[in-house]
């Protein structure tokens, strides 16, 4: 998830986590608001979700994330280790550009624009950040995480190249075919380490509501 995490950092216009475990009723996008159901949420990570009362969504900006910097775009009752919550089309001041990559990713459209969700905020009582949702599979060679992209037109982003990081090499492989509206793709880690941006769920996988980082 660390690879991950800071692939995004540099690579996303905007982002915000996301993270489940259990049932989820989500549609795979290409509409307008974009309603999600998770439901039997799973701590990890040694996280209590015992003083989670509510749970945001949140887009950062590129330029900074600071709390002055984000845009709260939905919000919902954590109820019985589990919420619903409805994301809205995204106003134009909260849409940037499309993941910067190589000439190696062919890009359908590249005046699309888009705002990227990882994860959730939990939040309590006196709406104070207490850790994140977000939906995933974890077994042995076999990391998989969902997030949420919305564009305001279609693309597809289909390509590949290679990230050195010192002596380490790993491959980054996009295949979104994205529709108009918001999207669900699912970041997937191999057993070598390569990481893919797909639209379809990876073979084998058991996505979960996990709360918890």
């Amino acid at each position: 998830m660390k690879k991950l995490l800071a692939f995004l950092t540099v690579a996303v216009m905007f982002a915000f986590t996301a993270c489940n475990g259990g049932g989820d009723d989500t549609d795979n996008g290409g509409g307008g608001e974009l309603t999600i159901t998770a439901t039997n949420v799973k701590s990890v990570y040694s996280a209590s979700d015992d003083e989670v009362v509510k749970v945001a969504a949140i887009l950062w900006s590129e330029e900074s994330e600071t709390e002055e910097a984000h845009f709260t775009i939905a919000t919902a009752d954590y109820i019985n280790h589990g919420f619903t919550i409805t994301l809205p089309v995204p106003t134009v001041d909260m849409l940037g550009s499309l993941p910067a990559v190589p000439e190696s990713v062919n890009i359908s459209d590249p005046t699309a624009k888009c705002a990227i969700l990882h994860y959730f905020r939990g939040l309590d009582a006196d709406d104070k950040h207490l850790n994140v949702f977000y939906m995933a599979n974890y077994t042995q060679g076999h990391t998989v995480e969902a997030s949420y992209i919305y564009v305001d037109k279609n693309v597809n982003m289909i390509g590949s190249y290679t990230i050195a990081e010192g002596d380490y090499e790993y491959r980054m492989i996009f295949d979104l075919k994205l529709k108009k509206g918001w999207n669900v793709f699912y970041e997937y880690e191999n057993e070598n380490g390569d990481i893919s941006w797909t639209t379809t769920l990876p073979a084998g996988s058991t996505m979960e509501w996990c709360y918890g980082y």
